[in-house]
């Protein structure tokens, strides 16, 4: 796999064309479907039958002409939902305090090139233990808004639960924001 560097730290290529016939997906946040996962592994079965798993959280296709499409899935490295983490949220978590997913995919479209976000569901920021351009830690009063740092971190300020662009660019210049809507 290809590799770059940012902020001194290697980047892995974690979706898209690899090599001659080694190809990469990822799941965004991690999380598959058995429906996906079904999916995958038909791909396989028309390369060398093997599906195999990254430390990066991304499964790789080998022995494929093209690569495959498989709904659901990052198929590109330049998707922004490889820039955003999020863990398990409220739903199976009982420190969690939102929906973090959800928030996170939402938000990924608006970040610019080169940035990551976090949104985790308490201060102990499980899903992505270091630092983030931006942070988002939901609580009891909203969400801590944190700059490049981690969920636990000093936030700039906390904002209650409300529409999360407004989150992204009260954090980030409006310059750095795309005009999206959610």
């Amino acid at each position: 796999a290809r590799t770059e560097r940012q902020h001194g730290r290697a980047l892995v290529q974690r979706a898209g064309h690899l090599t001659s016939h080694l190809y990469a997906v990822a799941a965004p946040l991690g999380r598959l479907t058995a429906a996906t996962l079904r999916a995958c592994t038909d791909g396989a079965q028309t390369g060398d039958g093997i599906l195999r798993m990254t430390p990066w959280g991304s499964l790789v296709f080998s022995g494929l002409k093209k690569m495959p499409e498989i709904s659901g899935l990052v198929m590109h490295p330049n998707d922004p939902r490889l820039r955003v983490y999020a863990c398990i949220g409220a739903s199976g978590c009982g420190q969690a305090s939102a929906d973090t997913g959800r928030l996170a995919l939402q938000l990924a479209p608006l970040l610019p090139e080169g940035m990551e976000m976090h949104v985790s569901g308490c201060a102990k920021g499980c899903a992505h233990p270091g630092r983030a351009t931006v942070t988002l830690g939901a609580g009891a009063e909203g969400y801590s808004v944190i700059r490049n740092g981690r969920a636990g971190d000093q936030p700039v300020c906390v904002v209650p639960e409300c529409d999360g662009a407004k989150v992204v660019r009260q954090v980030l210049s409006e310059g750095d924001v795309k005009n999206a809507a959610l």
